[in-house]
């Protein structure tokens, strides 16, 4: 045999060798159980009851008081105003 065939042979023993490792499934993890969310706590009420009692309107936590939302500065540099107003660029003109 010439040196092309039993080159291609050694090529095909290769790919026939490490093809079939590679075929191979990897191992799946074992998934932890998922957390049964559907069953309530014995000392939380269900959402239905807690509807039921607001009478259908879910009321937010409580925030807390110390925070509080300073008024924008007037005239900021940082802000472009909106054209047609003061300040602003002037409205475009129809043609």
């Amino acid at each position: 045999m010439d040196i092309a065939s039993r080159f291609c042979l050694l090529v095909a023993g290769v790919m026939l060798v490490t093809g079939s490792s590679f075929a191979q499934p990897a191992p799946t993890p074992n998934p932890a159980p998922p957390a049964d969310s559907t069953t309530p706590d014995a000392n939380q009420p269900s959402l239905s009851e807690k509807l039921r009692q607001s009478n259908g309107v879910i009321h937010p936590k409580e925030v807390d008081p110390a925070i509080e939302k300073q008024a924008p500065k007037v005239r900021d540099q940082n802000v472009v105003p909106a054209p047609g107003t003061s300040g602003g660029a002037p409205a475009p003109q129809p043609k």
